[in-house]
């Protein structure tokens, strides 16, 4: 019994610092960027050496994986919460209430943005690992969602959309986010969400449906 319950310790710690070295590397990442993210201060932070981090993780860009793979799992489960499966939605107000939500995870785009070669080779991976990896989740999640809002369209219609509303997302942040450095970020904000709501609705009126 002292065996079997030092075992599920051991596990439980495991799980608990790989949790806490995602949690504190995107709040690292958060204020510094993908420059400002290095193990030494995830290591000051969490008062560990880095060694110990490397047990979970060789690279900064596997770290941050795993920190867009968890925000996609966040933004599935935002979306799903977000829209009333009672209510009949306009599709003026999907993509509303799309481009809200897009906006509270804004470090998906900003993360995805990146176009590191090393990440993008991850995830890819992470993709085809098998039917029950997070992307074909949130793509097989979504689908149902958007199907569900717009009766009439099918399978392939569906899926199309998911993939279209992040790839134009990260598409138009990085442009975005240079302006958002300016004097007004507020201003550059508000285009962000007039220019992605715009595409979104013009996306969704397209693609028919009853």
């Amino acid at each position: 019994m002292d065996l079997k319950f030092k075992r599920a310790r051991s596990k439980e710690n495991k799980e608990k610092r790989f949790s806490d070295i995602l949690d504190v590397s995107a709040e690292l990442y958060d204020k510094f960027r993908y420059p400002g993210l290095t193990f030494e201060k995830i290591s000051k932070k969490l008062n560990i050496t880095r060694p110990a981090i490397y047990k979970y993780f060789k690279t900064k860009d596997e770290i941050l994986v795993e920190i867009l793979l968890r925000d996609l799992d966040g933004l599935c489960n935002d979306l799903l919460e977000n829209f009333n499966p009672s209510v009949d939605y306009t599709k003026e107000e999907i993509a509303t209430l799309w481009t809200d939500v897009m906006m509270k995870n804004e470090r998906i785009m900003d993360v995805m943005s990146l176009h590191s070669s090393s990440i993008e080779k991850m995830v890819s991976a992470e993709y085809n690992s098998g039917p029950e990896s997070v992307l074909r989740g949130y793509i097989r999640a979504l689908k149902g969602l958007i199907k569900h809002l717009i009766p009439g369209i099918d399978d392939n219609t569906a899926v199309d959309f998911v993939l279209y509303q992040i790839s134009f997302a990260v598409g138009l942040y990085p442009f975005m986010k240079v302006k958002m450095n300016d004097t007004d970020s507020n201003k550059e904000i508000f285009r962000f969400n007039r220019m992605y709501r715009e595409n979104i609705l013009t996306k969704l009126k397209s693609m028919g449906g009853s």
